[in-house]
């Protein structure tokens, strides 16, 4: 049986504890291990002193903490620092692609407030100018659509009723009127928008003129005296 006593300094090969490097360590822990796995094959081995054993811990202990004082982690003293790997950029998530009719939309809104021209008063009234429209042709009619959310700005629609649409119309000329209708999304003023097409690219019989009211959008439907193609809604 091999007891685990050693003197002080033949314990780490005649070296100073300040002196010892990792690998010293190494091999001292190592014998102690295959010497205690040794001592097990013996029956009631003799047992160190516990005293002594403890000083040894002790002295292991004290050589582990200067080597680590002394040198970095990896048993090497003179080991230059270690920078930090940098951590690979992220890359920005691409924006999702939107529809060619949510892209019409956001233009629309980019121009807003659509309508751009101030308000005035007039006759004791607030009026403001409906600045845009939609003109669809056939060969026998001409519609003119005005839709609140995006020609006025957005929200207008809920403002709209029926009751509150005028429409005049003469032989070349087309009058649309919104009765008490803020001026803005937030404003508490309120104003008659007005959109006024005048002279038409040709006559029309302004007896036939009809118009709806659908989900914010006003359609008017003009009759032409003369079944032909208009390239635009008034002339220039």
């Amino acid at each position: 049986f091999c007891h685990l006593l050693v003197p002080r300094f033949s314990m780490f090969g005649g070296k100073k504890l300040k002196d010892l490097t990792e690998e010293d360590i190494r091999n001292y822990a190592a014998s102690l291990v295959s010497a205690t796995s040794m001592g097990g094959l013996e029956a009631e081995p003799e047992r160190p002193d516990p005293s002594a054993e403890v000083a040894q811990r002790q002295q292991l202990a004290q050589a582990i903490a200067q080597n680590a004082k002394d040198g970095d982690a990896s048993g090497y003293p003179d080991a230059p620092d270690r920078e930090a790997p940098l951590e690979a950029p992220v890359a920005a998530l691409p924006e999702p692609e939107l529809s060619a009719e949510e892209q019409a939309r956001l233009q629309v809104l980019a121009e807003l407030d659509r309508s751009q021209m101030p308000a005035v008063k007039k006759d004791g009234n607030i009026q403001k100018t409906i600045e845009h429209y939609t003109f669809a042709d056939s060969q026998s009619t001409a519609t003119i659509t005005v839709e609140a959310d995006k020609d006025l700005y957005e929200g207008a629609a809920e403002h709209v009723k029926e009751e509150q649409i005028e429409v005049l119309s003469k032989d070349k000329e087309l009058v649309v009127i919104l009765h008490g209708v803020p001026t803005t999304k937030a404003a508490n003023t309120y104003a008659d928008w007005t959109l006024r097409l005048a002279p038409l690219c040709h006559s029309v019989e302004s007896e036939r003129t009809s118009w709806k009211l659908r989900k914010g959008k006003i359609s008017v439907k003009l009759t032409k005296k003369k079944l032909q193609d208009w390239k635009r809604a008034v002339q220039i």
